[in-house]
């Protein structure tokens, strides 16, 4: 009995002991597969997160890849514009302009030019004023305008003339033609430079005498360009512009004035006829005055021959009566 006792005593304690380690076995692969499954959905987090952050940076790429070619896009048409806008504003052209107007009266008509000569900051540079036996003006004006007023100037013109005629605008582009003179003197000032080293080692006469000749020539060539780029420089800044003006208006002639021109011309040949016989009579003075010892002479050599000839006519006419 005891040993059979015995027998469920341990069987008891052993199956106790196998439920006790059944336990803390499924509690350790519980909390094994609890953490494996918490590290498998972190690492699905993580790889979420990643996968997006991987997502997000790929569309930042993207963005960045777009919005750079974007913007570099518009900032290479930007600077194509600019690089455009700056070119022609750089370009240095000659405008030239040649126009022919008609107007009613020369007078008020000159006057309005002169009021738009000045708005537009210009100049006169010569002019030329003609009246025909009609009474009618004729006159051409040349005259200069800033480049950027050269077209408002021109347009200007419609509103205070009769009518325009003709109208001539040339434009000549010196742009190569001033960049050409500048690298040349850029040259040339280098040559220049060199010279003038040259000149400060020269130790003998005949060297210094070549390098001062070959300066001198280099000088003149610099202010030849120079002079070129100036006046380059000074055809683009100012546009010229030739105007050609005719007078339109009606000269009506009625007796008054005709009546009027007769008396006027009567008295200035009146005047004339007076002004010649005191000229005349001036000269006349002047000759018998300062030409009075030959004129003395004259009359002494005429009055002998005269003289001479009365006496012979009477010695003839006497000795004519004595023989008869």
């Amino acid at each position: 009995m005891k040993m059979r006792f015995l027998l469920y005593v341990l069987l008891g304690i052993t199956l106790v002991l196998s439920s006790c380690s059944n336990n803390e076995g499924g509690d350790a692969s519980t909390s094994e597969s609890s953490e494996s499954a918490n590290t498998a959905e972190g690492s699905k987090e993580s790889a979420n997160t990643d996968a997006q952050q991987e997502n997000s940076t790929g569309n930042a790429e993207q963005q960045e890849s777009s919005s750079p070619s974007g913007s570099n896009g518009v900032a290479d048409v930007s600077q194509d514009e600019q690089v455009d806008i700056t070119n022609q504003d750089q370009k240095m052209i000659i405008y030239n302009a040649d126009i022919s107007i008609k107007t009613k009266e020369y007078n008020p008509f000159y006057q309005k030019l002169e009021q738009l000569i000045q708005k537009h900051k210009g100049y006169i540079v010569n002019s030329s004023v003609n009246k025909g036996d009609n009474e009618k003006t004729n006159a051409t004006v040349k005259l200069r305008v800033p480049k950027e007023n050269f077209y408002p100037f021109v347009n200007g013109l419609s509103p205070i003339s009769g009518s325009i005629t003709n109208k001539d605008i040339s434009g000549r582009d010196v742009t190569e033609d001033y960049v050409d003179l500048e690298s040349r003197l850029k040259a040339k000032q280098k040559v220049e430079e060199r010279l003038l080293s040259f000149m400060d080692q020269a130790e003998e006469t005949e060297q210094l005498l070549q390098v001062s000749k070959d300066l001198e020539r280099v000088q003149e060539e610099i202010e030849v360009i120079q002079g070129k780029m100036n006046y380059l420089e000074n055809q683009s800044d100012y546009s010229t512009v030739t105007l050609h003006i005719q007078e339109t208006k009606v000269v009506v002639s009625n007796s008054e004035s005709n009546d009027l021109q007769t008396w006027n011309k009567t008295k200035q040949a009146f005047h004339q006829s007076v002004d010649g016989l005191q000229k005349f009579l001036s000269f006349l003075t002047v000759a018998i005055i300062g030409y009075s010892p030959i004129l003395i002479l004259l009359l002494l050599v005429v009055g002998s021959i005269i003289g001479l000839r009365i006496w012979r006519k009477k010695r003839q006419q006497i000795n004519y009566n004595d023989e008869h």
